[in-house]
This record gives C-alpha cells, sequence and structure tokens, in this order.
C-alpha cells in the first residue's frame, strides 16, 4: 500500500474593491443614507410645531384662619414648599375668645346680684304687706335668677373648655407652595379671614393658543417640550392636558402639564408641540 498523502489547494478568487463603485452600487448607497436621514426628520423633527405665546398659570388658594383672634406664629414664608398636614400657622384665637366669655360671665353675675337685692327687698314688702302683687314679684324674680344660675353654670363651662384649649394650628390641606403671606405674626385675624395664598403642586399647567388647522394631528396625551424665558436652556417634557371645545377667531386653546413646572403664575412660555 502506498502511504503518500494527498494535499488539496481551494483558490479563492481575487475580489476587487473597485467593483462597489459602480452606478447602481453607489445609488442604493445613496438611496439608504436619505432614507435614514428622513426617517429621523419625520421622527425628530418635522413633527413639532413652535407656539411662541403660552403662559404659567398657577391658581391660588386661600388658606382662612378657623376662628377670630392673633396670628401666633407664621409657620412657613413666601416661597416655602409644604406637604399635606403639615401647619402653616398657628392662631391664639383662644385667648381672644376667653375674654369675650369672661366678658359675658361678669355680665351675668352683675345681673344675678341685682336680681338677688331685687328679691330680698320685694320679699320684706310682702312679709310687711301681704300684698298678692308682691308674691308675683317674688315668683318672677326667682324664675329670673334660676335662669341666670343655668347661664352663668352654661358660661362657666365654655370659659373651661377654652382655658384647656392651646393655641390653634391651621394644617395644609394638600401638597403646595406659599405664593403671599397676608398675615403677619402679632396681627389680628376674623373667622375666615384669608392668612396665606397657595399654591397646588398638581394644580398648575402651561396654556397656549394653537390654531385650528392643527387639531386634528393632537389629542389629549400628546407629547411636547416646554421653554420658559426665564430659564433659558432648560426643558421640560409634557403632555397636553385638556383640548378647549371652543374656537375663537380660528384659535382654540389647550392645556400641558409636566412635572415640577414652576410655580410663578404668569410666566411667559414656548411650546414645542408633537403633531401626527
Amino acid at each position: 500500500m502506498s502511504n503518500a498523502k494527498r494535499t488539496f489547494q481551494i483558490t479563492l478568487p481575487d475580489f476587487q474593491w473597485r467593483s462597489l463603485c459602480t452606478f447602481p452600487v453607489l445609488l442604493s448607497g445613496f438611496l439608504f443614507f436619505t432614507s435614514c436621514v428622513g426617517l429621523y426628520w419625520w421622527q425628530a423633527v418635522r413633527p413639532y410645531i413652535w407656539i411662541e405665546q403660552a403662559q404659567l398659570v398657577s391658581p391660588s388658594f386661600p388658606i382662612a384662619a378657623k376662628g377670630a383672634g392673633k396670628v401666633a406664629a407664621l409657620l412657613v414664608e413666601e416661597g416655602d414648599s409644604f406637604s399635606q398636614g403639615q401647619s402653616l400657622f398657628t392662631l391664639e384665637d383662644s385667648r381672644r375668645d376667653l375674654r369675650q366669655v369672661e366678658d359675658k360671665l361678669k355680665m351675668a353675675q352683675e345681673r344675678l346680684e341685682q336680681e338677688t337685692k331685687r328679691l330680698e327687698e320685694t320679699l320684706e314688702k310682702y312679709v310687711q304687706e301681704q300684698e298678692v302683687n308682691f308674691l308675683l314679684e317674688v315668683q318672677d324674680s326667682q324664675q329670673m335668677m334660676n335662669q341666670l344660675e343655668q347661664e352663668i353654670s352654661q358660661i362657666q363651662g365654655e370659659r373651661l373648655t377654652l382655658q384647656n384649649k392651646g393655641n390653634q394650628s391651621s394644617a395644609a390641606p394638600f401638597d403646595g407652595m406659599v405664593l403671599n403671606a397676608l398675615k403677619r405674626a402679632g396681627e389680628d385675624a376674623s373667622l375666615g379671614e384669608t392668612v396665606l395664598l397657595v399654591s397646588k403642586t398638581e394644580a398648575h399647567w402651561v396654556e397656549a393658543e394653537i390654531p385650528e388647522q392643527i387639531l386634528s394631528k393632537i389629542q389629549v396625551g400628546s407629547s411636547a417640550l416646554l421653554e420658559f424665558i426665564a430659564f433659558p436652556g432648560k426643558r421640560w417634557p409634557a403632555k397636553i392636558s385638556w383640548i378647549s371645545p371652543i374656537v375663537k377667531e380660528g384659535k382654540l386653546k389647550v392645556r400641558l402639564t409636566a412635572d415640577q413646572l414652576p410655580h410663578q403664575s404668569g410666566l411667559s412660555a414656548k411650546v414645542r408641540l408633537k403633531v401626527y
């Protein structure tokens, strides 16, 4: 047997790179590149339109005194953020009410003393003269004294309640920010009078007017970008939250919401609105 080794040689054809520089290949590459550019333009550039005039809307809500009295302390300042349930200010309403109750108690006690003297005088006259008229006066006086004693007992109960009552604290009903303090510590506030003006964290938006021609190209939930003149170079991703059902002079209003918007109502803004 022969032990000769067999060898195989594979020869690959030479690849000519110049063959790629043909017109069909170059045309295909050009069409692919322009398609990519066109797709990027369609997705990232073309669908947006700029609304140059828009405004931040941040409604204010009053925080009023729940009683009449002096503001003992303001626990927040203008521009401070607060959380729901946080104490905003304290009111010394019990002190003023206590003075009023004590004055009312003093008047009732003085009337009771006067009625007691009148009863004693009427009883003395009745004993001396034994006339029916004096007996009727005695009965009226006794009835009046009973009413005054009941009134005094009720007033004393009110005074005890107020004496055990500390300063009243006003808690925040929601998360928000203090816009304006209308009362300062030491100033008097009447029942229902506004002490603070605040904004609600979730209750501010940007309002803009759009031409009616693009109404069919947007919807609630459509994406947008917000820019404020006061904050150059910063953008807020936003969404359309409301579209007005009323068209006026070819335009209608839309509202856009975003996270962590400024609280300064009236700020000028620009809207980059995505249309489809």
